[in-house]
């Protein structure tokens, strides 16, 4: 629970007379930094900490400063506007799309990553079949060759 406080204080800026919005940055470690509203209303206080948790979520996933970061960050942005402007109706409805799009491209690394995996799998276990088919011969005598071109078939699924 303490690191997540620690974490909300880095996003927030002290509060003044007006609202700040400091945009992700090498001098903020490309994290989000704004002041949110103050009473803030609880619909508000909700919207702020579903930015900070999207804003970490991104800054960990999709590693800044890729293009897929930057659209996520740039729809936080707008949403932080909103919410700042006193408006947590349409600033929820731009953060819903942000984390929409956060979804798609999470969703979209992680996909490459596995068929990134299954495919290096594959090349090695082909790799593995051929070497037993190279040394079939040899293996002959305790194989038969039908048995190691079966092998190979089912190395490669």
């Amino acid at each position: 629970m303490n690191q997540e406080a620690a974490a909300s204080k880095r996003h927030r800026v002290q509060p003044d007379a007006s609202p700040t919005l400091i945009p992700p940055s090498k001098e903020t470690e490309y994290f989000l930094n704004f002041s949110p509203p103050d009473n803030a209303t609880p619909e508000e206080e909700a919207l702020t900490a579903d930015v900070v948790i999207l804003d970490h979520r991104a800054h960990h996933q999709l590693r800044p400063p890729t293009r897929e970061w930057d659209e996520v960050l740039k729809l936080l942005v707008n949403a932080v506007i909103l919410l700042q402007n006193r408006d947590a109706t349409q600033g929820r409805v731009i953060f819903q799309e942000a984390e929409r799009v956060y979804y798609h491209h999470n969703q979209t690394k992680n996909r490459i990553r596995y068929l990134t995996g299954a495919l290096i799998g594959v090349l090695v276990a082909g790799a593995l079949g051929t070497v037993f088919l190279l040394f079939s011969k040899s293996l002959e005598q305790f194989i038969t060759r039908d048995l190691l071109v079966l092998v190979f078939v089912f190395a490669g699924i």
